[in-house]
């Protein structure tokens, strides 16, 4: 079960690290838009909240297969996401939050 459990843990991983990376590459394509709508702007707070959770997300998986220096990487480059984009987790949550309404 350990072993079985520890690869859903690496695949895991692999995806997160995909969807990080494809996140980031939205982000950067936003962000060279001269004029972007309200829509846009919205997407792209959205995808930077994202990658936030993400970050966060991938410091756990890390943590429980015991790569605690990748954990602690992953986490603090979460916060540092958070506060050089002017969000919070709890606003993270709190946009998922009002997405379901």
């Amino acid at each position: 079960t350990t072993a079985l459990s520890k690869g859903h843990l690496v695949n895991a991983q692999t995806y997160m690290e995909d969807a990080l990376n494809l996140q980031i590459n939205n982000v950067e394509a936003l962000e060279k838009l001269t004029n972007p709508t309200e829509e846009l702007r919205t997407a792209m707070l959205d995808i930077k909240a994202a990658i936030g959770e993400i970050l966060y997300n991938l410091s756990d998986v890390y943590f429980q297969q015991g790569m605690y220096n990748l954990c602690n990487e992953k986490y603090t480059a979460a916060m540092d996401w958070y506060k050089n984009h002017n969000l919070t987790p709890l606003q993270h949550n709190e946009l998922l939050a009002n997405a379901d309404e």
